[in-house]
């Protein structure tokens, strides 16, 4: 569990130290964390579900670090405002390949990797849990979503060392999630295999500083599942994230 002294800590990490950070316990979120930012006060809130895991808090701190820091970008923070045309769903995927370049560049603190190995680990460690509780999920875009963080995080986040030892679960989660895809919607084998080419070109981009460049690859990947047309995934992009 992160106390305040702990919070301060990582916010040192990150060199985020003179931003004003609260955590507030929300045992009601859909979410394990969820980050929002007070005009009023210029201060960030980090919503947290569960007290047991230091992870959830640290990836918003990440948020925050990765979009004052490391891009000068605020939107890759902020959430979005309030528009009833925002298209959630697009909304979602494009926020869990925006995670991925969160965790990526988290990892880079050596205080901060062994958090998010374990955060993986607990996933490989509970393959039966999961296998039971993916059955019966049909809806696309949320499996997609879920491949695009398992995918990335343990093919360009955890070490190499990490991906060796753990390579047989790897497989076999992943083999999963692919598996109740192809199965159970109209994505098929060579869909993800496409998918999951098109992702590799995460390791040349996952060291970015530029915010256009990840606002790109965000597009292009979301563009290449041919869930929406080109011109409402422009429009819906633009929404989430405003030329800077």
């Amino acid at each position: 569990m992160i106390n305040q002294n702990s919070l301060s800590r990582y916010k040192q990490i990150l060199s985020i130290i003179e931003e004003n950070i609260n955590h507030i316990r929300n045992p009601y979120l859909t979410r394990e964390a969820e980050l929002d930012f007070d005009s009023s006060t210029n201060s960030w809130i980090i919503y947290y579900k569960n007290t047991q895991s230091e992870f959830p808090i640290i990836h918003e701190l990440g948020h925050i670090y990765f979009a004052i820091k490391k891009t000068s970008y605020m939107h890759f923070a902020l959430p979005p405002p309030p528009n009833p045309v925002l298209n959630r769903i697009i909304g979602n995927l494009t926020n869990n390949l925006l995670d991925c370049f969160v965790n990526y560049s988290l990892s880079t603190f050596d205080e901060i990797f062994p958090i998010i190995q374990q955060n993986d680990f607990n996933f490989l460690n509970s393959i039966d849990n999961f296998q039971r509780n993916i059955k019966g999920i049909n809806d696309l875009p949320t499996l997609l979503g879920w491949y695009f963080l398992f995918y990335l995080d343990f093919k360009f986040i955890l070490k190499e060392e990490d991906r060796d030892i753990r390579n047989q679960d790897i497989d076999s989660f992943l083999g999963i999630l692919k598996y109740q895809i192809y199965t159970f919607t109209d994505f098929n084998q060579n869909n993800i295999e496409k998918l999951t080419d098109n992702l590799n070109r995460f390791d040349g981009v996952k060291n970015e500083i530029h915010a256009l460049r990840i606002i790109h690859f965000i597009f292009s990947i979301l563009l290449d599942i041919n869930l929406w047309s080109e011109e409402e995934l422009r429009k819906q992009i633009k929404l989430f994230f405003p030329p800077p």
